[in-house]
C-alpha cells in the first residue's frame, strides 16, 4: 500500500514537472516574438529575438541587396528556456503552497 502510494507521488511530480518544461518551452518559443535591435557596430544592422536573451536573430551589413544571415544561439535558447521553466515552477510552487494552506483551514 505504502509503495503504490510513493509510486503515485513520484508519478504525480514526474507529470508537474514535465508540464513546467513544456511551460516554459512555449514560453521561451513566445518570447522569441519580441525583437530587438542589438547593432554594435556601424556597417551591421543587427536584430535579435528572444527575451531575456536573444537567441535568434538576423545580422546584414549595410550596403544595397546585402546577404541576411541569419543565426540561432543554443547556448541562450538554453538559458531562457532554463528561466522560463525556473519561472513556472516558482509559480507553481506559490500556487501549491496556497492551496495547501486552504486545506489546512
Amino acid at each position: 500500500m505504502l509503495r503504490e502510494i510513493s509510486m503515485l507521488m513520484r508519478a504525480k511530480i514526474a507529470l508537474v514537472c514535465l508540464a513546467v518544461f513544456a511551460l516554459g518551452l512555449v514560453a521561451t518559443l513566445l518570447s522569441g516574438l519580441y525583437g530587438r535591435n542589438i547593432t554594435l557596430n556601424i556597417g551591421v544592422s543587427r536584430f535579435g529575438y528572444g527575451l531575456p536573451s536573444s537567441w535568434y536573430g538576423s545580422s546584414q551589413v549595410v550596403y544595397p541587396e546585402a546577404t541576411i544571415y541569419y543565426w540561432l544561439d543554443w547556448k541562450a535558447f538554453t538559458l531562457d528556456l532554463a528561466f522560463w521553466s525556473l519561472v513556472f515552477a516558482l509559480l507553481f510552487m506559490a500556487i501549491f503552497e496556497v492551496l495547501k494552506s486552504r486545506k489546512r483551514m
